[in-house]
């Protein structure tokens, strides 16, 4: 049965990529890349901001495991200068080069965390994101035990195989201060107040720039939505009947609609009777259980049809911004110790909050 589940899924998944554009969020994201261009952050920041979320640690194991394959996949005879015995003495020293390296950093980094200028639990979050914290422990964790592994492994490994492993193993090793050296300037830039408040500023903008452009998303989606249905001459639903179908206890949201099977389903339909629609859009509280997505009961089979049509997911609850919330704080108490200067930095940051807001209304 899970075998079953997990072939559905795939295959779900497949067909949503071949497709992309018949869905709305694709039609949603295309309006906003024309209208509300500079809401979009680069994807290299995207991408490494996921990175170096700790839940996707297992990325960067992946990643080292695969880059170790293909290193030692390399066929190429180095016997010439370097022995069985070398590589075996080599091994060792890079085992114990990188457990030194290791309780090092860590003892280092301890103190560097203890003189950061803004010491609370979001400050962390965000130095970590922009040092890359995450990703080099586990880099570093990673190329540990595969060298422990290599090492106990030495006795059973072919003489020419084994001394590819070393070496790649070293080539690894050699990546580590570099990574350390970036993660020691980036924790030091927090200890500087002037800088890791532009860092927090910066934060607060991608925050904002995220939450305007998830409400563009929903505001933009109900109007494709509407009018790709008005095309083929539905009406809306009155908005007592479309209230009356909420369900209030629902866990799941709408991330996508595939519009194009929609109207093909709509023009299937006889079209003798007035007929009327439930207005759906990106982020609107729905379950598959609910009867009115055309404004009418369907049969069943109608139903798991129009079902397939609509993607979900875990509804997430809403989280008051911290960062706004320490800029509001921050504010009251430079007002209550009269300080200028810091009044005028967050006033100045909360000026352009509300220009970026204004804008993209």
């Amino acid at each position: 049965m899970k075998i079953f589940s997990l072939i559905n899924f795939i295959y779900f998944e497949l067909t949503y990529f071949v497709t992309k554009k018949e869905w709305l969020y694709n039609s949603t994201n295309d309006v906003i890349i024309i209208k509300h261009n500079d809401l979009y952050i680069k994807k290299s920041i995207r991408v490494w901001t996921y990175i170096c979320d700790v839940k996707n640690g297992l990325l960067t194991v992946l990643s080292v495991v695969v880059m170790l394959f293909f290193l030692a996949l390399i066929d190429i005879d180095i016997s010439t200068f370097l022995t069985i015995g070398t590589a075996k003495l080599l091994i060792d020293q890079r085992i114990s080069n990188v457990a030194t390296i290791i309780s090092m950093t860590l003892a280092v980094i301890g103190f560097l965390l203890g003189n950061i200028a803004v010491k609370e639990p979001f400050a962390y979050k965000i130095l970590f994101k922009r040092s890359g914290f995450y990703p080099i422990i586990f880099y570093i964790l990673t190329t540990l035990i595969y060298l422990l592994i290599i090492s106990t492994l030495r006795d059973f490994l072919s003489e020419g195989l084994f001394i590819r492993l070393v070496l790649t193993g070293t080539c690894l090793v050699i990546c580590i201060p570099i990574f350390i050296g970036y993660l020691f300037k980036a924790i030091i830039d927090f200890t500087n107040s002037t800088k890791i408040h532009s860092f927090l500023k910066e934060e607060l903008l991608v925050e904002t720039k995220d939450t305007l452009r998830n409400e563009l998303v929903n505001k933009y989606s109900r109007q494709i939505f509407k009018a790709s249905l008005e095309s083929c001459w539905l009406v809306e639903l009155s908005q007592s009947i479309s209230n009356s179908n909420i369900n209030e206890t629902a866990e799941t949201i709408i991330c996508d609609i595939n519009i194009g099977k929609i109207k093909e389903f709509i023009k299937r339909q006889e079209s003798n009777t007035r007929r009327s629609y439930e207005p759906l859009f990106i982020d609107k509280e729905f379950t598959k259980n609910t009867q009115y997505i055309l404004g009418q009961t369907l049969l069943p089979e109608d139903r798991e049809r129009l079902n397939s049509c609509i993607r979900l997911s875990q509804k997430r609850e809403k989280e008051e911004s911290i960062l706004r919330s320490y800029y509001v704080y921050k504010l009251n108490e430079a007002a209550n110790t009269s300080n200028s200067k810091i009044l005028d930095q967050i006033l100045a940051i909360q000026l352009e909050l509300i220009e970026l807001e204004l804008k993209h209304k």
